[in-house]
């Protein structure tokens, strides 16, 4: 998405959302090295979360996609 709205920042509508785009994952950073527990910090990790949660997403699809690594489950043995 990121790459799709640079290429068509002279639209408004694009420039803004990539402006949206640059300020939560900024906003994600932050949470990421906020120090603290307040009631807005936890809401500001909220974009941590959805932006660590995508990327493992993607290392993962990228992983499966070359064929490093398999999603293989081992059974538990039941008692």
């Amino acid at each position: 998405m990121v790459v799709g709205n640079a290429a068509l920042i002279a639209a408004p509508f694009y420039r803004a959302t990539l402006i949206a785009q640059a300020a939560f994952y900024g906003l994600a950073w932050f949470g990421a090295r906020a120090e603290g527990s307040g009631t807005l910090l936890k809401i500001v990790r909220l974009t941590t979360l959805f932006s660590s949660m995508n990327a493992a997403r993607l290392v993962g699809f990228y992983r499966w996609l070359t064929g490093r690594q398999r999603g293989a489950w081992a059974r538990t043995a039941r008692g």
